[in-house]
């Protein structure tokens, strides 16, 4: 078993490892996330080189199209030291809806170390930031929960986003209220700062499009 995807169908999970804390209980049970970027649903099953020393919530289900979910692995032997320092491996299966053949594959390892109280904390970092990328829209009629992703790229419009479509509104609403070529009033304005109408057009255009990504509801 290799730790990296296979198959012709990519297996896109989180965190990549796992690391359990001997003397951090709360370490003990972790949470990885399986995510279906595409277009069909997924069948999913988890296995592990050593069942017996894990407990593992929802091993095998349906993934929606566009979803998430998260899987919850308790490690049953973190409490004893002789476990410390062995290592074992996930592998999460996956194929489309109603097909028997597995697609593509994913492999997890996973450890017991003993004194490592930097990597839950940069854990918790990294899995923040990832699903700040995968922003949840309602819940799921699924146990456990699943978190559906956006339907479009531009069907979430982050904050900062928000505020360049302002930005732009702007522009085009000064670019539409500068001289036209050719207008007969005289204009305190350079002629490098009159536009032709087909810009006008353009400008008119952008507006149209930028005033219906601020309106929209989020």
């Amino acid at each position: 078993m290799d730790e990296h995807s296979a198959g012709t169908l990519p297996v896109f999970v989180f965190p990549s490892s796992i690391d359990v804390i001997f003397a951090q209980p709360h370490t003990h049970k972790q949470i990885v996330t399986l995510y279906n970027p595409y277009d069909f649903p997924l069948s999913y099953k988890v296995l592990c080189t050593a069942p017996r020393k894990y407990s593992v919530i929802e091993p095998r289900g349906t993934l929606r199209a566009k979803c998430c979910v998260d899987i919850v692995i308790r490690h049953l032997g973190a409490q004893i030291r002789s476990n410390i320092g062995i290592s074992d491996r996930f592998r999460f299966e996956a194929c489309k809806y109603g097909d028997s053949e597995v697609s593509g594959r994913k492999d997890v390892p996973i450890r017991l170390v003993e004194n490592a109280s930097d990597l839950a904390r940069q854990a918790n970092i990294d899995r923040s930031n990832f699903h700040a990328n995968f922003p949840s829209e309602g819940t799921s009629r699924l146990s456990p929960p699943q978190y559906a992703f956006p339907s479009s790229p531009g069907a979430t419009v982050s904050h900062s986003s928000h505020w360049l479509a302002v930005v732009a509104a702007v522009v085009c609403i000064g670019a539409l209220m500068l001289p036209t070529h050719g207008d007969t009033v005289p204009s305190l304005l350079p002629t490098y700062l009159h536009l032709s109408v087909p810009q006008k057009l353009v400008a008119a255009y952008v507006l149209g499009i930028v005033t219906m990504l601020i309106i929209r509801p989020t």
